[in-house]
């Protein structure tokens, strides 16, 4: 079942308020969320699915600036 971007974004907010996973979480190759959600765009239907992450993600506090050195 594929969530739709309502309740995926409640979802994850909860996430991030109980610090159950962060804004600045990275993945096995040391990507950001941002990193990956900006890579490539999205399908035709899901920009306000993307745009709507990337709005949580900054407001949640992820680093526009990833570089991690």
């Amino acid at each position: 079942m594929q969530l739709r971007w309502p309740e995926a974004q409640t979802m994850l907010a909860k996430l991030f308020n109980e610090k159950e996973a962060s804004p600045e979480d990275v993945d096995p190759s040391g990507k950001t969320w941002l990193e990956k959600l900006l890579q490539y765009p999205w399908k035709f239907g899901s920009k306000e699915a993307q745009f709507g992450l990337f709005k949580l993600l900054v407001e949640s506090g992820a680093k526009l600036d990833t570089d991690m050195s």
